[in-house]
């Protein structure tokens, strides 16, 4: 057991140095934010720009956040 932990230990600090950490970068300046739900998330019963992930996305851009909110809300008939 011991052998195979220090076995994975040098593997670790051999591979980790090599990984290529520039592609977890991101230089897009917009943040994403994605909203998760049911129908209230969804916005079902109003328009589509009345739905809270849109009023969101409105209220930050209000305060200067540069952001893009993602309705990823399904209506459904079940919970």
């Amino acid at each position: 057991m011991k052998t195979t932990l220090l076995f994975l230990a040098v593997v670790l600090v051999a591979v980790v140095p090599s990984a290529n950490i520039d592609a977890l970068e991101t230089h897009d300046p917009v943040k994403k934010i994605v909203v998760l739900g049911d129908s209230i998330a969804d916005g079902f019963g109003v328009d589509k720009d009345k739905s809270y992930p849109a009023l969101l996305e409105i209220m930050l851009k209000k305060k200067g956040h540069s952001v893009k909110v993602v309705n990823a809300g399904i209506s459904g008939s079940t919970t």
